[in-house]
């Protein structure tokens, strides 16, 4: 049986309608970029105590940033120095234990009050932790029934003072006399013998009156060595009896010991002479 006659052929006119599938060759921005080596921070108990750091290329990997990326990806065009990116690295991602301090010391006022009201002292400290110190300083204290004052609730036994430390240029005895006199023509309040052997004396006088006093002592016969503006007892200083005067001098020995103290200025009688003397 011929079955072509049945068969209907359709013309190739219009093609076959076929899906059309376009592919994104752009890749994501979310794709992972592989990370470079960072450095990690290693001690070495053998070698100097472990007191140096040895920076080793290890596989331990800094957190990703925009910054790290763009670095490594410059870096792998040849637009970046390895050694500067490398060095770039490490000073941000490595803080070392063993830096300095960039405290700065700084100049502070201490009052205390030594062996309860018997005296009083003004320190001149340079520190760079006042906490620390007062804490350092607190057995001492203890130790000779003294305290820190509070200048802000209490009164100010001091007030601020030009000091004049000075020679006697002449070789004969030293006339307290002579000297209160010298004073005065020199325009001085007051003058204090600091060592009767080695002829040191101080003068005092109005912090602005510091410069014409020294070269009128000079133009006197004296030997100016420097000058200062210092704390002066306002009141009348106090005279302790020999033995109490004595340990009040080993106090004030153990106070300029500690390392942070500058100056220390008191209100009794003959104390710098007889810690010189």
């Amino acid at each position: 049986m011929d079955f072509s006659s049945h068969m209907l052929i359709m013309p190739i006119s219009t093609p076959a309608k076929l899906p059309h599938i376009v592919a994104n060759l752009t890749p994501h921005k979310s794709a992972s970029t592989p990370m470079p080596h960072s450095i990690s921070c290693s001690f070495d108990p053998e070698k100097r105590n472990g007191l140096d750091l040895d920076f080793e290329l290890t596989d331990v990997v800094v957190p990703p940033t925009k910054g790290n990326i763009r670095k490594f990806i410059a870096r792998r065009n040849g637009q970046l120095n390895p050694i500067g990116d490398f060095t770039d690295q490490l000073d941000r991602s490595i803080s070392c234990p063993f830096q300095k301090s960039t405290v700065k010391k700084q100049n502070c006022v201490l009052h205390i009050n030594y062996n309860g009201q018997q005296a009083a002292l003004v320190c001149q400290v340079r520190t760079n932790d006042l906490a620390a110190l007062k804490h350092r300083l607190s057995p001492l204290l203890r130790q000779h029934k003294s305290r820190f004052r509070n200048v802000q609730i209490e009164r100010n036994l001091f007030k601020p003072t030009g000091l004049i430390h000075a020679l006697v240029t002449c070789q004969t005895p030293i006339d307290l006399a002579s000297l209160k006199l010298d004073a005065q023509r020199c325009k001085a309040q007051d003058c204090k013998v600091i060592n009767m052997a080695e002829g040191k004396l101080c003068f005092n006088c109005q912090p602005s009156d510091l410069a014409k006093v020294t070269a009128r002592l000079r133009l006197c016969g004296y030997k100016p060595l420097r000058s200062e503006v210092g704390q002066c007892a306002r009141d009348s200083l106090v005279k302790l009896p020999v033995a109490q005067l004595q340990r009040y001098v080993e106090f004030l020995k153990a106070l300029k010991a500690d390392t942070d103290m500058v100056k220390v200025y008191d209100n009794v009688e003959n104390s710098t002479a007889t810690l010189h003397g």
